[in-house]
């Protein structure tokens, strides 16, 4: 089929019409380890929205936070210590319970009188001031329940900041400009004028395209793949071919192999 033709923005490739594309390896990839904005783990693989301001996420559902001096105990609040009142004073000594609690004052409990609860706190029987639960929380006695509500429906994670994402569900660092990435590979978007029709991962003259995937084929790269997966089959047995190809099994492989047997035109 000719010579090569070879420049400074392409790799010449043996007995073809033109050069494989410029291109260089972006590392191994990763499993997409990130949530975007607005969202948070949920603490296994997927990611959940954000909960609202003042509630915390368990799996999908967001529990309010319990308030400085409470106990979380999950689905409630346990309150601080309650705390007891006295014995209370006879019904006619009204006037001396006011005078020992000047502040906060006295009410009635039945047929005693006890000095008023302090703030935050609200009397339960006769004789107990229990704290107040804040607003929202249901009192349940010792505890407030927690309110809550759903989050929504679970997202997948994502790659993290400028990494890209790529059609095998890995993330890999995204390509200089002027490059496109294919999984662990960044190819050059452009040909050189020499050789301006694009191929695959070939820049051949007008009109070869179809003259330089045969012979790409014969030597074993799989132009419609884009991977180079194949095998070259220098001998035409195609027991040998098949061989080649199992052997080769990814693009990774599939570089070395190609480093290895299809030198550069020098």
């Amino acid at each position: 089929m000719g010579g090569c033709v070879c420049n400074s923005d392409c790799d010449c490739i043996a007995r073809s019409k033109g050069c494989t594309l410029k291109s260089y390896g972006r590392g191994v990839g990763f499993v997409p380890n990130a949530c975007p904005p607005n969202y948070e783990s949920d603490g296994l693989l997927l990611c959940l929205p954000v909960c609202a301001s003042g509630f915390h996420g368990n799996l999908n559902v967001c529990w309010a936070n319990c308030p400085a001096g409470f106990h979380d105990d999950g689905a409630h609040c346990r309150k601080p210590a309650s705390y007891g009142r006295g014995a209370g004073y006879a019904a006619w000594d009204w006037d001396r319970c006011m005078r020992d609690n000047p502040e906060r004052g006295c009410e009635w409990s039945g047929l005693m009188i006890y000095p008023k609860c302090a703030p935050g706190f609200h009397a339960v029987g006769c004789c107990v001031c229990s704290p107040d639960c804040p607003s929202g929380f249901p009192d349940i006695g010792v505890s407030c329940r927690k309110p809550s509500y759903g989050r929504g429906v679970a997202i997948s994670r994502v790659c993290p900041g400028s990494d890209q994402w790529t059609p095998g569900g890995l993330c890999y660092p995204r390509c200089a400009d002027g490059y496109n990435g294919v999984g662990p590979m960044c190819w050059s978007n452009t040909c050189p004028s020499s050789n301006p029709d694009r191929c695959g991962p070939f820049c051949v003259l007008p009109g070869t395209c179809s003259e330089v995937t045969f012979e790409a084929l014969k030597a074993g790269y799989d132009i419609g793949s884009f991977a180079f997966k194949t095998a070259r089959c220098a001998s035409g047995d195609l027991a040998a071919c098949i061989k080649g190809v199992e052997k080769i099994g990814d693009t990774a492989d599939a570089a070395a192999w190609i480093a290895n047997n299809m030198p550069n035109c020098v």
